[in-house]
């Protein structure tokens, strides 16, 4: 087991312990650029290790109910078709383009990159602008065509299953505590996950030591983010994840 992958794990579960962000929109980049892994075994991967570290926290949420399950019933109506569709359409094209399609894939992980770090604020101030209207449910297709895009941008990226996720139902129920957005929306990406993980599993994009390693470094690393969190403040150490975000959409596209 490289150590070096376990650091990367570490230091990234810091992150997103400390922030919340999802680790995806940090994990893949650094997986491309700084450790040279190809994009699609980097994606492959890293969705497979968000799948293992999200099962813990649906666990923590269903047990404190602070789950919308009809909205993970409709997000996931549209997301997990939207994840096997993604599958067979990144198998084709891996299958016919070879090593061009690393070019594609890392493209358009740039540009998922650039849109989940500005996600997050302009969620925030509709929000804000909304907050004291009540909570009304929204259209299942919303949710389902919601979880459609996330579903298949998630198999081909790794990218969104929590940060685009959770910006769209903040903006879809205003009214909604955070701690049931947040809750229901790991629960939806533990079905997501589990579908666009078993895909690239077959695909062969799977680098399972890898995963391991990373897994072995961000279980601490989450742990002492979330004790930092509540001694540390958030936003400076949040906005510096967004411009890394950036710089590294910006980079790869």
């Amino acid at each position: 087991m490289d150590p070096v992958y376990s650091l990367t794990g570490f230091l990234v579960g810091v992150l997103v312990g400390f922030t919340g962000m999802g680790g995806g929109a940090i994990m893949t980049p650094v997986l491309i650029t700084l450790l040279g892994v190809a994009p699609t075994a980097a994606v492959g991967t890293d969705v497979a290790y968000a799948f293992v570290t999200k099962i813990a926290g649906g666990a923590a949420h269903g047990w404190q109910r602070t789950v919308c399950w009809k909205t993970v019933k409709w997000l996931c109506a549209g997301s997990v078709p939207g994840a096997l569709i993604a599958g067979a359409v990144f198998g084709r094209m891996q299958a016919a383009l070879g090593q061009d399609f690393e070019t594609i894939v890392a493209r358009g992980l740039g540009f998922i990159l650039i849109v989940t770090a500005l996600a997050p604020f302009l969620a925030g101030r509709y929000r804000e602008a909304h907050q004291m209207q009540m909570c009304r449910p929204a259209a299942p297709g919303i949710l389902a065509g919601v979880g459609f895009l996330v579903g298949f941008m998630v198999t081909f990226t790794s990218v969104g299953s929590g940060v685009l996720v959770a910006a769209a139902l903040f903006t879809l129920y205003p009214g909604m505590p955070a701690a049931r957005v947040v809750g229901t929306d790991v629960v939806h990406a533990v079905a997501l996950l589990g579908v666009a993980a078993a895909g690239h599993g077959m695909m062969g994009n799977v680098d399972y030591l890898l995963a391991g390693a990373l897994l072995a470094g961000s279980i601490p690393g989450v742990l002492l983010g979330s004790v930092l969190a509540a001694k540390v403040p958030e936003r400076p150490l949040r906005l510096a994840a967004s411009a890394i975000m950036l710089t590294a959409g910006a980079k790869l596209i």
